[in-house]
Order: C-alpha cells, then sequence, then structure tokens
C-alpha cells in the first residue's frame, strides 16, 4: 500500500481497462472518485469531484493523453499518470505546460502503478512547496520595496528620520487595520501625487517665466 491515499480521477474509454485500473489503484490503498470516458467528463469531475490526482489511460476517444493533461492542468494544477500503450514510446508534453508527470507503459502491474502515484504526487509537492516559497520571497520583496518608497515621502514630507517614519507608517497600518503593504501603497498614492503635482506646477512655472 501506499504511504497516502489520494482521491483520483481516472480517465479511460475502454470498460475493461478501467476496471482493471480502478481495482489497481484502490488495491493500493487509494480512492478512485470517478471514472470518465472523455475529455469533457474528465474536466467536469475535475471541478466537482477536486481530485488530488489523474490517471489517463490509453483508449481516449476525442483527445491524446498529453493534450489532456495540459487541459486539466490548465483548469487546475495536480500530478498526472498518463499510461503508454504497447511498444509506444511516450509523446512528449510541451514544457511550458509545467504539467508535473510521469509515463508508465501498459500493461502495468499494481505495484508499478502505485509507485509511479507516489513518485509524481510527492514530486508535484516538492514544487508547490517551492513555488509557495518563491512567492513568499516575491511579496517580501514587493512589501520593502512599498515600505522603503512610502518612508522616502515621509521623511521628505514631514522632515523625519527611517525610524520615525518606519513607525508612522507602522502605526498607520496598525490603526487601519491593513498590511504594511497596504498602508505603503496609501502613503505612497497621498504623498506621491502631491509630489508629482508639485513637480508638475514647477515646470510649467520655469517654462512661463520670463527675466524681468
Amino acid at each position: 500500500m501506499s504511504s497516502a491515499s489520494l482521491g483520483i480521477v481516472l480517465v479511460e474509454g475502454d470498460g475493461a481497462a478501467a476496471d482493471f485500473l480502478a481495482q489497481a489503484l484502490e488495491s493500493q490503498g487509494h480512492r478512485v472518485l470517478g471514472v470518465a470516458d472523455n475529455a469533457a467528463a474528465a474536466l467536469d469531475m475535475l471541478q466537482r469531484l477536486n481530485p488530488e490526482l489523474a490517471v489517463l489511460g490509453r483508449h481516449l476517444p476525442d483527445t491524446t493523453a498529453p493534450a489532456l493533461a495540459q487541459r486539466l492542468y490548465r483548469q487546475r494544477p495536480l500530478p498526472v499518470v498518463l499510461i503508454s500503450g504497447d511498444e509506444q514510446a511516450p509523446p512528449e508534453l510541451d514544457p511550458a505546460s509545467q504539467v508535473i508527470h510521469c509515463w508508465l507503459p501498459w500493461p502495468v502491474d499494481p505495484f508499478t502503478l502505485a509507485a509511479g502515484v507516489l513518485a509524481v504526487n510527492q514530486s508535484f509537492a516538492r514544487i508547490q512547496a517551492l513555488q509557495g516559497e518563491i512567492d513568499d520571497l516575491k511579496q517580501v520583496l514587493h512589501t520593502r520595496k512599498l515600505t522603503e518608497r512610502a518612508k522616502g515621502l515621509l521623511m521628505e514630507a514631514q522632515g523625519l528620520s527611517r525610524d520615525q517614519a518606519q513607525t508612522i507608517l507602522q502605526q498607520r497600518a496598525d490603526a487601519k487595520g491593513v498590511s504594511l503593504a497596504e498602508a505603503a501603497g496609501q502613503v505612497i498614492e497621498s504623498l506621491g501625487n502631491a509630489e508629482d503635482g508639485g513637480r508638475r506646477e514647477i515646470r510649467r512655472g520655469g517654462k512661463g517665466s520670463r527675466p524681468g
């Protein structure tokens, strides 16, 4: 049995093959949430049943396994196991699709299928965790950029030190119940617009002035 029980959507147009794959998955402790025999049904199950993984069989009457994997992933990212035909070299998925997947040859035994499911699910979890860390770092950098800009405007407008500007910015965020980045954005919108307006006035005055 695999180390985790996953909710799986199975897509296979051949009834006998679908039954075999479903039994193989369930024998390894997984839950087959639904069996689809075409692309439209698979996309519908992805939305309704919220599976953790998809297994795509060899018999897909209205599409190919790589094409369906990419459509599923665009609708909601999830790991995908694809079953290839006898002596058939697995076709390449478009790298730009970023589908986390693995190919398994047919016929496939329950233990090989379970190993493929486990491997692709672990890879997907690792990549999702790394993406979360990247998103967090981007947010930190964005917040820092906004706060530094807002502190600079406060220091210039009110003659404050950097520490005083930081304190005022934090107090504003606490008082309004918003994040530091949101408070900084409000300061930038207020003081930044005023600063830009002043610069425009200076440019107009300079252009229109004449020596006495």
